[in-house]
């Protein structure tokens, strides 16, 4: 049986992807989902192959893009945000907090 997602916003698409993310204990497991990222955007003849459609029929990845107000990740703001927030402990110790 496949299992189906009810996606109606762009915020409930996040919160389902925070939890499945926290669900995530094995480290290398993160870094391949962070690489994976990094990667991004993916390109549409490959993204028809890993995400599908929320409507029924023929979408294309710009429809989906449009149809979520989807803009993209501001890499340059994420990464300064980051910097901001000085985290000193390892990502080790940051993970090992997360599965108390």
């Amino acid at each position: 049986m496949e299992k189906t997602l009810e996606i109606t916003t762009i915020e409930s698409l996040q919160r389902h992807l925070i939890s499945r993310v926290q669900t995530i204990t094995e480290v290398d497991k993160l870094v391949q989902f962070l690489i994976f990222l990094d990667e991004l955007p993916i390109p549409e003849e490959n993204a028809k192959r890993i995400f599908r459609p929320i409507r029924r029929g023929q979408t294309t990845l710009e429809d989906l893009k449009n149809e979520q107000n989807f803009k993209g990740t501001d890499w340059k703001k994420a990464n300064e945000w980051a910097k901001s927030l000085d985290i000193q402990e390892s990502a080790e110790e940051l993970i090992a907090q997360l599965t108390k």
